[in-house]
């Protein structure tokens, strides 16, 4: 608040040298040096809003980093891991995919610290070229929410502490972007359809079994 006020007096006592110097530079203010130093500080202060999904990452990583009673956080630990599954086919195209999902990882503004896994080949060499585009342009899109693009919003949800789950549907397959922020993990695994691992639990509809003898159109339990 303090930073805010001081920032509206400076602005109010260099208006009349601002006016004049935009006056004599044909009325562009976003040309002179001390509007763009205006404009920096006040988005310092006043910080435009995130993207839905980078919030939800940031809230992962402050709670996995966040120190307990005991000087470290549990939020998430351990880590679920998924082993790398071999490469049965179109290595050269896995590679190369691979490659480029990780450079575009290393560049984001929010994902940078992480490593990006596909623990299932298959997963990355059956995308379509339509379904790379789209998750490069979902990398590239800017972290603010007024610049970045709807058309490249996620489904967020969180399976388990520390995790946050991104998932789109395009051309009719399910991509999801596993992200774990536990600090010493800080990996991105990237799935098609569903996350291995998870399985529904069928809840029985029988009644509970009884134990015991009918005799006469009467059950006798039994001991």
């Amino acid at each position: 608040m303090k930073k805010l006020i001081l920032i509206t007096a400076l602005f109010a006592v260099s208006a009349p040298l601002f006016a004049q110097q935009t006056f004599y530079e044909g009325f562009i203010p976003s040309a002179t040096p001390l509007f763009r130093s205006l404009q920096r500080a006040i988005s310092r202060v006043i910080p435009e809003e995130k993207a839905p999904w980078i919030n939800a990452v940031k809230k992962e990583e402050h709670m996995a980093n966040s120190n307990g009673a005991l000087g470290t956080s549990f939020h998430g630990f351990p880590a679920r891991k998924f082993e790398q599954a071999p490469v049965q086919s179109q290595s050269a195209l896995y590679t190369q995919r691979l490659h480029a999902f990780q450079a575009l990882t290393k560049n984001n503004h929010t994902l940078q610290g992480y490593t990006f896994h596909a623990t299932r080949p298959e997963n990355l060499i059956s995308l379509t070229s339509g379904q790379v585009l789209f998750l490069t342009r979902f990398f590239t899109q800017p972290m603010t929410k007024k610049g970045f693009n709807t058309r490249y919003t996620p489904a967020i949800s969180h399976p388990k502490a520390a995790e946050t789950e991104l998932s789109f549907t395009v051309e009719g397959k399910k991509l999801i972007l596993l992200i774990n922020s536990r600090p010493e993990e800080k990996k991105i695994y990237f799935f098609t359809g569903s996350v291995p691992g998870k399985t529904t639990v069928k809840r029985s509809t029988n009644s509970p079994a009884s134990h015991g003898r009918v005799i006469n159109g009467h059950l006798v339990p039994s001991f």
